[in-house]
């Protein structure tokens, strides 16, 4: 299957993942993708910031480890729950991630809440839905705890 045809048939992972590559050309060509953004002070003020900063990323390595995953694991879900509940996990996740990181004062940008709100709802399913029967382990899991916690402990919050 084409890349195309996969785009069509998850509609809300090629979504994200477009919108996060345009954003993070946008940002590199110096087009300012500020008003994407999430900065705590605008949290309450401007709450669509909420879900439009999962678009901006900080780096090329932080872009491809994101658009990898929600490529991977957006597609099972999309496959498996169709993409209405697609993109309504999406904005809870974008808005869980993005929320604890304002309340934490630290701006938030990236795919990453989705990822990791991706992977913990497939491995939740995956506990008692034959759909989901296989699709994170324990040990993937255990994979983005770890990649986690180094996160924590290099960006000074650990």
């Amino acid at each position: 299957m084409s890349l195309i045809q996969d785009a069509q048939r998850f509609p809300v992972t090629a979504v994200m993942i477009v919108g996060a590559i345009a954003a993070f050309l946008a940002d590199a060509s110096g087009r300012s993708v500020e008003h994407l953004m999430l900065l705590p002070s605008l949290a309450l003020s401007e709450p669509w910031r909420l879900v439009t900063c999962i678009l901006p990323h900080g780096g090329p390595f932080h872009l491809l480890f994101n658009v990898y995953w929600v490529w991977m694991l957006g597609r099972v879900i999309e496959s498996r729950m169709g993409s209405p509940v697609t993109a309504v996990l999406t904005v809870i996740c974008a808005i869980a991630a993005s929320g604890l990181e304002a309340a934490m004062m630290h701006s938030a940008v990236g795919l990453s809440g989705i990822v990791y709100g991706f992977a913990f709802y497939a491995f939740a399913r995956g506990k008692y839905d034959p759909r989901f029967f296989g699709v994170i382990d324990a040990r993937l899991i255990r994979f983005f705890l770890g990649w986690f916690i180094l996160f924590l402990f290099f960006s000074g919050i650990f």
